[in-house]
């Protein structure tokens, strides 16, 4: 089952390699082409293109296969590196297999939608008001509990945060005006940046931030909650731009390949 019905046909073993060949690239992303803290903001994990992955496992493969994508890449990938530091969350495995699985329905959704008007309006005023909370928390609160440590938060790194969030925000409306018609192609059944980024944020806002701030809490401990959905929030900022611009990428270049195989 895929979201490009030309796709259908892709053999099981092709399928298999596939999937195989994602996890090991996941679990290089997740694990060893990160970033664990900046220096503006010590509580984020940025993970480049780790969640891209998953999402493009979902979406090429089917919903079955980006599971086992999210849910292998988090197991193997502490079985490889972190053993020692500190022990399995079975929550955090479930947030990345949920991932793997809800992201073939969420872009299924949007590519329902044909008015794509609203769906700007509607992507634009998600990261407006998304924007507003993390300044209203930021500007409210001067020091921040995350996982038994406390971060003192100076007037600059609030300053600074906020700048390259709205920078990020703009960069990728920018992208997403300049490549939408011109990426779009009707006859390759592929998704404009629009769609992509629109389904990047819903994917983002309610797997990552509310299901995967639960998942934390549950795992860390229910009393930094709150901060957990800032950060996570505040990752959302990273990763729905990252997300977008790979996915375009592997859209036009992955499905072209595969489909001009078929044809």
């Amino acid at each position: 089952m895929t979201l490009f019905p030309k796709l259908n046909d892709l053999n099981k073993t092709s399928k298999i390699c596939l999937t195989g060949l994602l996890i090991a690239l996941d679990i290089l992303c997740q694990k060893v082409f990160a970033i664990n803290y900046l220096p503006f903001a010590p509580f984020l994990r940025i993970s480049f293109a780790g969640p891209c992955l998953i999402i493009f496992a979902s979406i090429f493969l089917g919903p079955l296969y980006g599971l086992l994508v999210g849910a292998s890449s988090d197991l193997l990938g502490y079985l490889v590196f972190d053993p020692k530091a500190y022990p399995l969350f079975f929550q955090i495995t479930l947030l990345y297999a949920l991932l793997g699985f809800i992201s073939y329905y969420v872009f299924a959704f949007v590519k329902r939608i044909k008015n794509q008007r609203v769906m700007g309006f509607l992507f634009i005023g998600f990261l407006l008001i998304l924007l507003t909370l993390v300044s209203v928390f930021l500007f409210t609160n001067n020091d921040i509990t995350l996982f038994s440590t406390t971060y003192h938060l100076e007037l600059y790194q609030k300053i600074v945060s906020l700048i390259v969030l709205t920078s990020l925000s703009i960069l990728l409306i920018v992208f997403i005006l300049i490549y939408h018609k011109k990426a779009y192609d009707p006859k390759s059944e592929n998704f404009t940046p629009l769609q992509t980024g629109f389904a990047c944020l819903l994917i983002e806002l309610f797997v990552m931030v509310i299901f995967g701030s639960l998942m934390k809490a549950w795992a860390f401990g229910f009393n930094t909650y709150l901060v957990i959905v800032l950060t996570q929030i505040m990752i959302l900022f990273i990763n729905v731009p990252l997300n977008t611009v790979l996915l375009t990428v592997l859209f036009k270049t992955a499905f072209a390949k595969f489909i001009k195989k078929k044809e």
